[in-house]
């Protein structure tokens, strides 16, 4: 055990004094000490992601606002998850007897619900009455009133 050591030691000092002295390049002293370094990204692959994800999400915005239904319910945001959103958060006021409008009757005001519209409402608290409105985005994140808008969609629309 004390031979390998001592070889290691060596190897590893005869490694080191070569990458001292200038004369080994990165590749050199990797390839002595037996690692292959990961695979870098560059500026312009990074930049060419970038713009294909923006493209993708323009292209799911627009089939979200240009086909109203479940396609574009879809694009919003998930239907599910807004409809548990909505029973713990809302169902109290804006069902029917409710104190709020009955935002999931086809034809009322739950129809023309956005998430841009939703998100002003909840976050600002513009024609939202206090409490329990207006709400943090630590309460109610912004992909949570996504879920939510396409929830009440999903039942107002007419």
């Amino acid at each position: 055990m004390g031979r390998l050591a001592a070889l290691l030691l060596s190897m590893l000092a005869v490694v080191l004094s070569i990458a001292a002295c200038g004369r080994a390049d990165e590749a050199e002293i990797n390839q002595a000490l037996g690692i292959t370094p990961p695979p870098t990204v560059s500026a312009e692959q990074v930049a060419t992601r970038e713009s294909e994800a923006a493209a993708a999400a323009s292209a799911q915005a627009a089939a979200a606002s240009a086909s109203p239904g479940t396609a574009g319910q879809a694009a919003l945001g998930d239907v599910t998850r807004g409809g548990r959103q909505f029973l713990t958060q809302c169902s109290g006021c804006h069902s029917p007897g409710g104190r709020g409008p009955n935002l999931l009757q086809p034809g009322e005001s739950g129809a023309s619900v956005t998430a841009e519209t939703l998100l002003t409402v909840l976050r600002d608290g513009v024609g939202h009455s206090t409490p329990p409105g207006p709400y943090s985005a630590s309460r109610l994140s912004d992909a949570a009133i996504q879920d939510l808008a396409a929830y009440i969609q999903s039942r107002a629309a007419p």
